[in-house]
């Protein structure tokens, strides 16, 4: 099987190829192959796939990562075959949020799927902090600090990208790990983390647009006398 330089090399020379692609943002196949190789990744324990395959995409095209990985990776962080894979997909997911897009990182179209993939992401940490088989300290540390990337970069939006039910959901997991927790460190950032939640704006609700309304017929047309 393939060690994890050998399996460097190879993601390299895909994302080599992927470059060459016109318009590869837009590309459903390059989408399928990633979403089809993250679901080989962490569903078959066979697999040949490393996760840097992931990472290399995400450091060096961010923001075509940022469109094709998203819900591939919410899926396998409550899929995976291993705790450890649960965490790595939930390290994978968090390291996109690191970039915000302030440096012309990502796209407009990347930028976009971020903010709107929050609301789900705030959902999958919550469940993973909750995950009974994550509990580990070492599994639950891993998703605290995924938890920190995502905060912070959910607090450095100028508006809502989370809803206040997300948010609270997460906050009340976090809160619920922090009583467990062993570690000073850990516990005083479930605390940060927590006060960060609760400063933070939330997303607002979509007003649903009001049907419109027929106007009533004018006066019945008098009957024509005979």
């Amino acid at each position: 099987s393939l060690n994890a330089a050998q399996c460097s090399c190879c993601s390299v020379a895909l994302i080599t190829a992927v470059r060459c692609i016109p318009n590869v943002e837009d590309s459903n196949d390059v989408k399928a192959i990633y979403a089809g190789t993250v679901d080989d990744w962490s569903s078959r324990k066979a697999t040949k796939i490393h996760a840097c395959v992931f990472d290399d995409l995400i450091q060096r095209m961010p923001s075509l990562a940022s469109l094709i990985l998203m819900e591939p990776l919410m899926t396998a962080a409550r899929g995976a075959h291993s705790p450890f894979l649960k965490c790595e997909s939930i390290k994978l997911l968090s390291a996109l949020y690191k970039h915000d897009g302030t440096v012309g990182e990502l796209t407009k179209e990347a930028s976009s799927s971020i903010k709107g993939c929050s609301p789900k992401v705030a959902q999958t940490l919550r469940d993973a902090l909750g995950d009974t088989g994550l509990q580990k300290a070492k599994h639950r540390d891993e998703v605290l600090i995924a938890t920190k990337h995502f905060v912070n970069y959910a607090k450095g939006q100028d508006v809502g990208i989370v809803t206040d039910a997300d948010l609270c959901g997460l906050q009340e997991a976090l809160t619920t790990v922090g009583r467990s927790c062993k570690s000073a460190g850990m516990r005083q950032m479930c605390s940060q983390l927590s006060d960060a939640i609760s400063a933070m704006p939330r997303q607002e609700k979509m007003k649903r647009s009001k049907p419109t309304k027929v106007p009533k017929s004018s006066k019945k047309q008098k009957k024509s006398k005979k």
